[in-house]
């Protein structure tokens, strides 16, 4: 989730986020699976803009080894193409069933 805390709306899309894995290497959305995700439950567009105040949901697949650590993966987020990085831990759920649903 996104939460607009600036004084004018802002504009998120995939491209703005990237996974870290333990070794520091970079892991960009997977467009094809996003795309079809989106395109299969009417979900949020490739740009979506946020007004001030509010937040929205996302929804992003990311393509990495089968035999990953992703425990150890951080999100980062990047406002723009200058906005400072931010780097968050992601949420891990060992049993994800029905959650794609």
């Amino acid at each position: 989730m996104i939460h607009n805390e600036q004084n004018d709306a802002i504009t998120v899309n995939e491209a703005m986020f990237r996974l870290i894995d333990e070794k520091g290497r970079e892991y960009s959305t997977s467009t094809k699976a996003s795309v079809s995700w989106m395109m299969s439950h009417h979900s949020q567009e490739i740009l979506t803009e946020i007004n001030p105040g509010n937040d929205s949901v996302f929804t992003y697949f990311f393509d990495v080894p089968a035999n990953a650590d992703i425990k150890s993966f951080k999100l980062q987020g990047r406002g723009g193409m200058m906005g400072e990085p931010v780097v968050v831990p992601i949420n891990y759920m060992e049993d994800f069933k029905g959650w794609l649903e």
